[in-house]
Parts: C-alpha cells; structure tokens; sequence
C-alpha cells in the first residue's frame, strides 16, 4: 500500500504541466481525443494537508501508456493549456491512457485547450463546496464529470466492514461516536460527483457515510475511541474493519491500530 502512495506522489510530480514557455519545442498535434476533468487532490499522501485543485487530462489509452507533455499558463482567469505530445513508457504492455495534471487555481473562470489548430474552450465556475464545467467550444475533448463537490472542511469519510456473524459492529461503534463527541451527518446537496468513496450505504454489513466535526480535536477523539473499539472488537484476519478519512488526509484505519497493538506486544509494552 505504501508503495502505491508513494508512486501516486510521483506520478503526481512527474505528471503535472510545466509554465507555458514561448521556447518549447514544438510538438505535433496529438491525434486522440482527450479526455479531462476537475479533481481534488492531495500532493503529498502521507501527509496531512488541506487537497489541492487540478484538471486530470488523458488521451485514449493504448499499448503502455504515457505521460501526456502539456505547457499551461493563467492569463485574465483564463487557465490556457497547450498540449506537446506524448511520451511512451518503454516498461509496460498494459493499455492505459498517457496522463497529465494541471493545477486548476481558484480565481479561474475560463479553460483553453490546446492541440495544435484545435482549439476548445469550456468556462468554470469554482466555490468551495463545487466547481462547475460547461463548454464553449467543443472539438476533439471530452468533459468526464462537468460537476464535482470539493471535500467540505471538517468531515470525514466513516466505512465499515464486517460479516453476517456481527451485524451490530458499526452501529455500535457510530453509537459510541455520538455519544461521546460533536458530531452530525453531512449531506451533498445536488447532482456533482461526491469526492469520498462509498458516500452512503447503510447496510448492516457495509455501512458507509460522511459526518461533519465541530473542531479538530474532535477528529481526533475519533481516531482514539476507534483504537479502542478495535483493540476489544475487532481481531485481525477476521474481515472486518472500521475507516476514518478526514477531508484533509488524516485517517485511523482500525487494522493499523491492531498492528500497531501486535508490535506493542511483541516488544512486551502492550497488554
């Protein structure tokens, strides 16, 4: 898993557009379709820190992938991002699209995609609940999601699995949540692509949901009461486990803490 993040962190830095520069080299135009849109994206995942905006920009994907060459520049709040070329990896056989990231910043309100003559236009609106997509002029991109909720400050992303041997597992452990802390359930208003996964599910055995904290402290208890809970309920290799993901990247997982529970014992410093 660690390994994952950490590539994820490269391919961010790799992938992200450099500044327009009258100097580069000029590249032929790209003949895929180019697929895009707005994200919500953290630079570094192993730290904690509010998420960044970007446009995701891929072409179809073909036989190793690619990075996807761009030049960007902010000009009147128009972002304009001029498209170079593709460079293939020479390591994969896997199909898979050839990527690029590009900072999306808040005073934006226009996008200008460029791919040799083609020009496409789209205008953006950004607040801090959402940010909105609709196009000008349309010739060779695709907008994949025109409207997507940003994370909302303090919340947090609540997922629980378990099996039909313990049905009562996450119930019991929202209960202690509520009891114990300030919290409510927080609900995206209106048709945008929701940032957490698994947004709302209520099912016994997989129960999922989005909850609102009133300081960060708050989170934090959170994260203890769920080490708690998982030190008395929840044994490893059972198929069972509770998440906390907090809009800002801080996260208690509950097979980390019976990790975390097992070194302790292995060193004698944990009952």
């Amino acid at each position: 898993m660690k390994k994952l993040i950490l590539l994820s962190i490269v391919l961010l830095i790799i992938f992200s557009c450099e500044k327009d520069n009258p100097t580069d080299i000029s590249y032929n135009p790209l003949e895929s379709e180019i697929y895009f849109y707005p994200i919500e994206l953290y630079e570094n995942y192993d730290i904690v820190d509010a998420p960044d905006l970007k446009l995701v920009l891929m072409t179809e994907s073909y036989i190793g992938g690619g990075i996807l060459h761009c030049t960007k520049s902010v000009v009147n709040h128009e972002l304009r991002v001029r498209l170079n070329g593709v460079e293939n990896y020479q390591w994969s056989i896997e199909p898979a699209p050839a990527v690029a990231y590009v900072d999306l910043p808040e005073n934006v309100n226009k996008i200008t995609l460029i791919n040799g003559d083609q020009v496409d236009k789209y205008d953006v609106f950004i607040s801090e609940e959402k940010v909105e997509i609709d196009s000008i002029v349309k010739n060779y991109t695709v907008l994949i999601y025109d409207k997507i909720f940003r994370y909302p400050e303090n919340t947090f992303n609540f997922t629980c699995w378990t099996d039909s041997t313990d049905t009562t597992l996450c119930t019991d452990y929202l209960n202690i949540l509520f009891n114990e802390l300030s919290l409510g359930e927080f609900e995206f208003s209106g048709e945008s692509k929701i940032p957490y996964p698994y947004y709302s599910s209520t099912s016994p055995e997989h129960y999922t949901g989005v909850f609102r904290y009133e300081k960060e402290s708050d989170f934090n208890s959170a994260g203890e009461l769920l080490e708690a809970y998982t030190l008395e309920h929840i044994q490893p290799n059972e198929g069972k486990s509770i998440s906390l993901i907090g809009w800002n990247n801080k996260q208690f997982h509950s097979y980390l803490f019976y990790q975390k529970n097992y070194v302790l014992q292995q060193v004698g410093f944990a009952p």
